[in-house]
């Protein structure tokens, strides 16, 4: 009996590890660009890669800095890159905190509809890209 126990843990580790393993960003590639509104960079935008397929990787997000540059990864590994792949993009710059028990005050949203609706797409080569640049 003990050794029927055994081998279904080791069994279900061997699983979990190829779960892990089959899970994991390995295929990711750098993604960088930059983000501009009206000719201007812009600062502080939250930009988003979101899977065309249901059942895709990501979400990967990015913000961008004062030059209007950022880097994408999955939102534990900042700039780690995203997978190759075709992405619908958002990009918007009022963000909530889902901690945050108080409303936040009312921030006018600068990016136009077509960016926040995720209506914009994006493919993301073999070996990455800097230029993935939204002008708006």
């Amino acid at each position: 009996m003990a050794t029927c126990t055994t081998s279904r843990f080791v069994g279900i580790g061997c699983l979990a590890i190829a779960c892990v393993a089959g899970c994991s960003e390995v295929g990711s590639a750098p993604v960088e660009g930059t983000v501009t509104l009206q000719g201007k960079p812009l600062a502080g935008a939250t930009v988003m890669f979101t899977s065309t397929r249901g059942n895709g990787p990501g979400p990967y997000v990015g913000k961008t800095d004062e030059t209007g540059r950022f880097a994408l990864g999955p939102s534990d590994h900042p700039g780690a890159g995203a997978a190759v792949g075709e992405y619908s993009v958002i990009i918007a710059t009022v963000a909530s905190d889902p901690n945050e028990t108080v409303p936040v005050r009312a921030t006018k949203e600068v990016v136009p509809n077509r960016y926040r609706l995720g209506t914009e797409k994006f493919s993301v080569p073999e070996g990455g890209t800097k230029e993935a640049l939204f002008a708006m």
